[in-house]
């Protein structure tokens, strides 16, 4: 399945998360949840701007997982060995 195929479904499920993280804000973690936030807002940016899920070097489609994991990947493993060289 294609990540960027249901990006309204992609910011329904970010907005679900936003809600749950805001309740967890009420926790010691607050550092965490609040970074993970950023993240998400920042995924949610990609997301419109048609990026999220695409390496933005070469184009191509990162795997879901990682994507899911972090929300703000932008860079394949290919292209980002290539940066850190």
């Amino acid at each position: 399945m294609s990540i960027l195929g249901g990006v309204s479904s992609l910011k329904e499920t970010l907005l679900s998360l936003v809600n749950e993280l805001t309740l967890l804000r009420r926790q010691p973690s607050r550092h965490d949840v609040e970074t993970r936030m950023k993240m998400i807002e920042v995924a949610m940016e990609m997301a419109d701007n048609n990026k999220f899920g695409k390496c933005s070097t070469c184009g191509c489609e990162l795997p879901s997982d990682r994507v899911l994991d972090i929300p703000t990947l932008s860079a394949c493993d290919f292209c980002q060995r290539a940066v850190s060289i």
